[in-house]
Formats: structure tokens, sequence, C-alpha cells
């Protein structure tokens, strides 16, 4: 049998967990009767980017995201509708999207999952012709991602703090939401843009979402009170977020939002800057993933 040509690309800096290790961990525990693996360590933004795209032209089988979803992001953007399949590592401070494809968080469980070569094949979204494979957004979840750059140190202690700040500054916007007809009009706190179900760590924005349909929900969260903020934090751990009665949700495959002034947006994590006009597709089934 043919050995598969595999690469890992390594962000050194994402997530709270030392990558020094990684390179043990791949001789040691993937199947050398299967795979040839090669590693790379990426050294700046859009590197990893470029390094998979090198991969998916020389026909590589698998490139390996050793990081956390905005790594996910730039390697498998550069895979889109191509044989190569994307392989994940989940070392990033929420780890979104890994943990909707159920791969194990721990490393070398992570890595043993990858000898059993087993497929899907997942949507790519894509805002303003940028793609994301778990969650976009526009308002509070961008400008928690804004203040999250800003704190030393990563993780869900960082986030935390930089939610608890949010809270205590962001005020709410108006918005318009188009798809076929006229979705809604009027105040919001956030619009998320779920591919997936979760943000990370298990915080559930989009409970039912199912990554293969063709679809990605906007999840409205309206401005409310003060006091009903931890119950909005319950309801986003226990996946009864849209039993909240601030909480709406469109079901899309394409959309159009404007916002009546520049919001936050964020895209798998990574904060964008300010946008006033977003435009939303879908390409079902676009990406070959090791899951």
């Amino acid at each position: 049998m043919q050995k598969k040509k595999l690469l890992f690309i390594i962000n050194p800096i994402s997530g709270v967990s030392r990558k020094a290790g990684i390179p043990d961990l791949i001789s040691e525990y993937i199947d050398a009767n299967k795979y040839e693996p090669e590693i790379y360590f990426s050294g700046y933004r859009g590197d990893a980017a470029r390094e998979a795209a090198d991969a998916r032209e020389r026909n590589i089988d698998i490139v390996v995201a050793v990081g956390g979803d905005g790594t996910i992001n730039e390697i498998a953007s550069s895979l889109i509708g191509s044989e190569t399949a994307l392989g994940i590592i989940p070392l990033g401070s929420g780890n979104g999207l890994a943990r909707h494809l159920e791969i194990p968080i721990n490393s070398i469980k992570a890595m043993k999952y990858l000898n059993t070569n087993r497929y899907t094949l997942i949507d790519t979204a894509f805002l303003n012709e940028k793609p994301f494979f778990n969650v976009a957004g526009v308002g509070f979840d961008a400008y928690v991602g804004y203040l999250f750059a800003t704190i030393q140190g990563r993780g869900l202690k960082s986030y935390a703090k930089a939610t608890w700040r949010a809270l205590k500054s962001f005020k709410p916007f108006r918005v318009r939401i188009v798809a076929d007809v006229p979705l809604y009009d009027g105040e919001a706190f956030l619009l998320s843009f779920a591919n997936s179900n979760q943000f990370g760590n298990n915080c559930y924005i989009n409970p039912d979402g199912i990554i293969h349909d063709g679809k990605i929900e906007i999840v409205l969260v309206r401005p409310f009170p003060a006091l009903v903020t931890p119950i909005i934090l319950w309801r986003l751990f226990t996946k009864t977020i849209k039993k909240s009665k601030y909480v709406e949700v469109f079901s899309i495959n394409s959309a159009t939002i404007e916002t009546f002034e520049p919001a936050y947006v964020q895209l798998d994590g990574d904060v964008l800057g300010k946008m006033n006009k977003i435009t939303l597709r879908v390409e079902q089934e676009s990406l070959r993933v090791l899951a």
C-alpha cells in the first residue's frame, strides 16, 4: 500500500499549549505504515495559508492544522474544493470547530484519530468573500475578540476577562438583515453567523447546527436587561440559547447585513475590524476533513 503524504503545519503561538513537543508526538503516534509525515512551523500571519496552498499543488494528501480556529481557517482556506484533506490537532484557546466535529482535544488521541483515515465533507461559509468554517459575527462577540487580543495570555480565563470588560462597555447597534426577503430591522446585541454549533469551550451559540447542510444560521441576540446576563450565559453552555425570548435564528444560504454604524466583525475568532455591510454565502460540502 502506498503511503499517504501528511504535512503538519504548526502555529507556535496559538492557544495556551506549548507546541515544542509536537514533533516527538508525531514520530511516536502517527502510523508510519500509512503516512510519510512532514512538519512545518508557521512564522507569520498568512504563512500557514501559503504553505497549505503549496502542499495542495504538491498533491499532499492531508494537511494537518496544529493550532486553533484561526490557524485552521488559514490552512483550510487554501484547501477548499481540493482533494487535499484537512486534519486538526486542536491546540487553540476555544477549539470550536474541533469540538463540533468531535475531534479529541487531547493531542495524542487526536493524532491516533488521524490514523483512522476517516473523512467527511463540510460546508465553507463566506463573509464578504472571506471563507470561514466555524463561527463569524458582528457585534458583541467581535468586540470581545477585539478586547481579547489586547489581553496578555490566552485560554478560557483570558476570554472570560475580555467578556466581562465587554459587558461593561459594549453598546447595542441597529442592523438590517435581508435574505430572499427582509428578515429583521432593529436593535441587536450580537449577530453570529454559525457554520458549526459553538464559539468554542462548549459555548453553544447554535446548538442544532449541521455543518454540511448548505446553510448557516444567523443567530440574533436582541438587547436584554443586565439582570438577564447570567441566564443568557447559562443558556449558552446548556444548549438552550434558542429558548430565550431575546434570541431569533434565521437559517440561510445567502444574506446581506447592514449596520447603521460600523461595528466590529470577527471571522473564526480573528477580528477583521469595523464594517457596516456584510454579505454571506455558503458552498456546501466543499472541504474534506478527517473527522
